[in-house]
């Protein structure tokens, strides 16, 4: 009936539903490569060593609105004083953080 010039309901829904279709294989195509991206960083990520651990953390606080001028003060020497802690413990890791508390635990 379209082809004669008559309007008819689905004729009326079928482009939406050829923009509806696209949409849907762009986003299929998006969650390919995004899956495809996660599979490649799983394959590829070491764990965070503790400089990574410690912006973390204070990217968390600025996050939370934590990020007055005392308080990115306050971060630094936080910061400072863990750094020269795993220093002063010979930790360079994780495994070396959870080594020394079980051995302070286990005291």
């Amino acid at each position: 009936m379209e082809r004669r010039g008559i309007r008819t309901e689905r004729g009326d829904i079928n482009p939406q539903i050829e923009v509806d279709n696209q949409q849907l294989r762009q986003l299929k195509a998006r969650l390919v490569k995004l899956q495809s991206w996660l599979n490649e960083e799983m394959r590829n990520t070491e764990p965070p060593n503790f400089a990574e651990l410690l912006q973390a953390i204070f990217e968390r606080r600025a996050a939370e609105g934590k990020s007055s001028n005392s308080q990115t003060m306050y971060n630094l020497k936080e910061g400072e004083n863990m750094f020269h802690f795993l220093m002063k413990h010979d930790n360079r890791d994780m495994a070396g953080l959870v080594k020394y508390f079980a051995d302070m635990i286990g005291r």
